[in-house]
């Protein structure tokens, strides 16, 4: 009777529901084990450990960045962004906060790209700056599993180009 009771027990323990919009990524005693989801999943209480993963593209804070252009103007770009795991398994191996990395790529590629310009080009055709930080982004998805969008939404000018 207490056999039969224990097997019910690790059955319920073990049962998980996963959301459309989520996958579990399974460690059988600290080795990966696989990706699970979405719907009724069954982990096995004890040496099964999971990480549930949102697969929705989730909005993150406005980076606003000083830079200075390559004709010496001082500009201020706004972006907004937003991230989707597309992977999984990449994203939850490329360590404890890929979010905080896919930032710091993105504050490097926009810093890049908006210091090869000059100010005049930045203001005047912010769509064709998207494009660019958007292709350069693209490694995101290979290294990290995650896509994340990019959009210029302002520009200003803070100082002048230097003669």
């Amino acid at each position: 009777m207490a056999g039969v009771l224990y097997i019910s027990v690790l059955i319920c323990a073990g049962t998980k529901m996963v959301k459309d919009h989520e996958r579990l990524v399974v460690f059988r005693l600290g080795k990966l084990a696989g990706l699970r989801g979405p719907g009724l999943v069954f982990v096995i209480p004890i040496c099964e450990k999971y990480k549930k993963i949102d697969m929705q593209a989730t909005p993150l804070q406005e980076q606003s960045l000083e830079l200075q252009t390559c004709d010496a103007g001082e500009v201020r770009v706004n972006a907004s962004c937003s991230i989707q795991v597309v992977d999984p398994i990449k994203f939850v191996m490329a360590g404890d906060d890929p979010v905080s990395v896919a930032l710091s790529q993105l504050r490097g590629v926009v810093s890049q790209t908006c210091t090869k310009a000059r100010a005049s080009e930045l203001i005047e055709s912010s769509s064709n700056f998207n494009e660019e930080i958007g292709a350069s982004m693209k490694s995101l998805e290979q290294k990290l599993g995650v896509i994340l969008s990019v959009e210029i939404e302002k520009v200003e000018l803070l100082a002048g180009p230097k003669s």
